[in-house]
C-alpha cells in the first residue's frame, strides 16, 4: 500500500519535439507512453502489482477506479509533460502560455475575487500572475474531474489577502492546496501547478519528487 500523503511529481521534456507547436497527437502519444512507464514503476515500487485498466470518469478524468490506492493526473504542453502520482485524488497542469491575453481571459473566466487579486498586482507582473492563477484553476478542475465545460468561474480560488502565493480552494468540505513553479526549457518558460489535499511545497522541494 502507498504510505499516507504520497505525492510524486514528474516533469519531462521530449527531445525532438518543437517547444512551440508540436503536433498534438505526437505529444499526446509520447506523454502517455512516458506516463505509463512512470506509473508501472510506481506500482512496482509500492508493491501494488500490475496496473489495472484505466477508467474514464463522466467528464473524462482517467483513474484506476475507486478500489485501487494509486491516483494520478497528467498534463502536457509545448514539448513537455507533467505527471502527479498520489495516494489521494490530485490535479496537475502544465502551461507554456506567456499570459499575453491575461486581461481578456481573466475577464471571461475568473471570478470577481480572482480578478481583484490579479488586478492588485503591479501591471508588469499581471501576465505571470494570470498564468499562476490559471494553472491553479485548471489543476483544481482536473482534481475534481469536472471538465472545463462547467466554466472556470464555477469553483473559485481563495486567498490570504492579495498574496497569490497563499492560494487554496475548498471542495466537498476538504481544503485543497496549490504549489507552483516556473520551469525553463529552451527559450520558453512553463508554469507547473499541482492541486492536492496535501501541502505540496514539501514535495516540490524534494529532489526525489521532481525529475
Amino acid at each position: 500500500m502507498l504510505p499516507e500523503r504520497t505525492l510524486d511529481i514528474y516533469l519531462n521534456f521530449f527531445e525532438g519535439l518543437p517547444a512551440s507547436r508540436p503536433r498534438p497527437d505526437t505529444l499526446r502519444t509520447a506523454a502517455h507512453a512516458w506516463a505509463q512507464t512512470r506509473l508501472e514503476a510506481a506500482c512496482a515500487a509500492y508493491g501494488l502489482g500490475t496496473l489495472p485498466p484505466v477508467q474514464t470518469g463522466a467528464h473524462g478524468k482517467p483513474s484506476f477506479g475507486d478500489d485501487f490506492p494509486l491516483h494520478f493526473n497528467l498534463s502536457h504542453s509545448g514539448a513537455g509533460a507533467a505527471l502527479a502520482i498520489s495516494d489521494a485524488p490530485v490535479g496537475i497542469d502544465l502551461e507554456g502560455n506567456d499570459g499575453h491575453r491575461w486581461a481578456e481571459l481573466s475577464q471571461r473566466f475568473f471570478s470577481p475575487g480572482e480578478r481583484a487579486v490579479l488586478n492588485a498586482q503591479p501591471l508588469a507582473a499581471r501576465p505571470e500572475t494570470f498564468i499562476l492563477l490559471w494553472t491553479c484553476k485548471e489543476s483544481l478542475y482536473k482534481y475534481i474531474g469536472c471538465g472545463l465545460s462547467r466554466g472556470l468561474s464555477r469553483y473559485t480560488l481563495q486567498f490570504d489577502g492579495a498574496d497569490v502565493k497563499k492560494v487554496r480552494a475548498s471542495y466537498e468540505a476538504r481544503t485543497l492546496y496549490f504549489s507552483s513553479r516556473q520551469v525553463a526549457h529552451g527559450n520558453r518558460m512553463y508554469r507547473l501547478t499541482v492541486c492536492s489535499p496535501w501541502q505540496t511545497d514539501v514535495y516540490f522541494n524534494s529532489a526525489s519528487s521532481v525529475s
